[in-house]
């Protein structure tokens, strides 16, 4: 049978390293919305350069005009959750080995006993403590920083649908507007 403190120690480290995995591919699926508002961007433009300004003033030209501020809006919004997605990503790792190195050395100067056996098992025991306890810290900051970032992607992938839905209508609206009138001119 294992030791339980061993359990503990692979167990939290591997939270630790499925939780880094998620956050990586959080990271990746960042590309959606960023795509996405590319594409918005692009037919945001296009509508622009269709639009007859002269006629801004006509019924069709101000539904235009209140499509297009809404799909700006919507993209700029979007830009500003995909950032703070990208600030919730966190970097964190267990101590390397000259810092492991380093407490080895603290652990048994602290001890002051001649090399034996409990002492080897007293030290190597509080290493794997201060490892399993970093292992679930950076678990921890990983969890938190997984759920914050998907929950801007979430609303950045909303928003940029808000938008394209927004230039969707404003493109089916713009024969329309080109010809001078409503629907029913």
């Amino acid at each position: 049978m294992k030791d339980p403190i061993e359990v503990k120690h692979e167990h939290y480290r591997q939270l630790f390293l499925n939780a880094r995995a998620d956050r990586t591919q959080a990271r990746g699926s960042l590309a959606v919305p960023v795509a996405a508002a590319a594409f918005a961007v692009f037919n945001l433009g296009t509508l622009a350069q269709s639009f007859d300004a002269s006629r801004a003033m006509e019924p069709v030209g101000s539904v235009l005009g209140l499509l297009a501020l809404a799909s700006v809006i919507s993209l700029l919004g979007a830009v500003y959750c995909t950032i703070r997605a990208e600030w919730h990503f966190v970097h964190v790792e267990p101590p390397d080995l000259p810092e492991i190195a380093r407490m080895e050395e603290q652990m048994r100067r602290a001890h002051q006993q001649p090399d034996d056996d409990r002492l080897e098992s007293s030290v190597s025991r509080q290493l794997q403590n201060v490892l399993t306890a970093s292992y679930y810290v950076g678990y921890e900051a990983y969890v938190v920083g997984n759920i914050g970032t998907a929950r801007y992607r979430m609303w950045a992938l909303r928003l940029v649908l808000i938008a394209l839905a927004c230039l969707a209508v404003a493109l089916l609206l713009l024969p329309f507007h080109l010809s001078g009138g409503g629907p029913s001119s």
